[in-house]
Parts: C-alpha cells; structure tokens; sequence
C-alpha cells in the first residue's frame, strides 16, 4: 500500500468514527415517564376542578330559582289570605291599576262631554280610578240604598272635589299609587244621578296589597 493510500483510509477511518461517535443523525427525544405522568396528573386536576366549579355554578343557580320560587309562592299565599279576610268581612275585592285623573281627563276617559258635569269636571277635581283591565260584574247598592248591580271595566275608589265642601277627600290617600297595579277591597255602589264617574265607586276602598 501506498503512503497516499495510507492516509487516504485513516481519513476516512476518522470520519466514520466521528459520524458514529455522534451517535448519527438526531432523533425527537420523548419526556422522561415521571415527566410526562406529572402532566398528565395536571391536566386531570384542572379537568376535575372544571367540573366541579360547572357542578357548584349549577347548584347556586338552581338554590336562586328555588329560593325565588319559595318566596313567590309564600308572597301569593299572603296575598290570598289577604282576599279571603276581606270576603270574609263582607268586602268586595278588586284587582287592576290605578290612575289619577282630572276631572276633565275622566271626561274624555269615560267619552262624556265637560259641559254637562259642571264643578265636579272643572277646576281642581281630582279623580282616582281602578282600572280592571277587564270587564267584571259588580255587586253593590244604589246611592239610595238599595241593591244594585253592573258590568263595568272601571271604577272610582276616590275623589276630591273642592267645590263641594261637604265631599270627603278620598283621592289623597292613592296619588303614591298612580300607576302601579293594586288589590283593594271595599263597599261598592252606583250613582244615580249624572255625575262623575260613570261606573261603579268605592269610596270606602283599602288597600290589601301591591302587586310587584
């Protein structure tokens, strides 16, 4: 063998040492198994922690909807008993919204002209109204006493008319209620002359409850 041949094979010799002795070309090196087992053992705890935040938002919402549910239920049969001791006292009970009114805005309310009313549809009249929101038969007594009966879809539970002094205010006591829907119960009774309202009054009427 030649000295060149000689050379040539220890550098090649060299070369294959070195590319094995690097242990080749490079391989994707997979976690250690404790590494992998920790992760695992991580994301099983946020997945369980998930759940059992999911679990407790369920059961505050469905504790809230009970507790809503108790309190409805427990408000309505307030209500109730309310409407059972008045119709046990006799009383005739009424739900629906009150309205404030003017005695000219009843006027048109009613569609009855201004002009045939006189002091009780001008100046400073005040008229309270329960809206019934529904046509309803009453049962109650004429102005004279006697029985009386109608269907109406309103009624007066107050007034307040400064011309006639010798008329009790009755409106004062609703004008914190305009608007709102109320259960009432009371005396009803029918005019018999032409004045205001033209439907049934109750000037006599309590408040059993608001409705919320």
């Amino acid at each position: 063998m030649s000295k060149l041949t000689s050379v040539a094979a220890v550098v090649a010799l060299g070369l294959i040492v070195a590319l094995y002795g690097c242990g080749g070309p490079a391989k994707t090196e997979e976690p250690a198994p404790e590494v992998q087992a920790t992760e695992e053992a991580a994301e099983d705890e946020g997945a369980k922690a998930a759940t059992e935040a999911e679990a407790a938002a369920k059961a505050e919402e469905e504790a809230a909807a009970k507790a809503e549910a108790e309190a409805a239920a427990a408000l309505e049969a307030e209500h109730e008993a309310a409407r059972t001791a008045a119709e046990n006292e006799g009383l005739s009970v009424f739900v629906g919204t009150v309205n404030v009114m003017t005695g000219e805005e009843l006027c048109a309310y009613e569609d009855k002209p201004v002009e045939i009313f006189g002091a009780d549809a001008e100046g400073e009249a005040t008229y309270v109204i329960l809206e019934l929101g529904e046509t309803v038969h009453v049962v109650g007594e004429l102005a004279d006493g006697t029985p009386g009966e109608g269907d109406a879809d309103h009624m007066a539970i107050g007034r307040s008319v400064p011309a006639w002094d010798f008329v009790e205010d009755s409106a004062s006591f609703w004008l914190d209620y305009d608007g709102q829907r109320v259960c009432v119960a009371g005396n009803p009774w029918f005019q018999t002359d032409v004045s205001l309202p033209y439907a049934p009054r109750m000037y006599d009427a309590q408040l059993l409850y608001v409705e919320e």
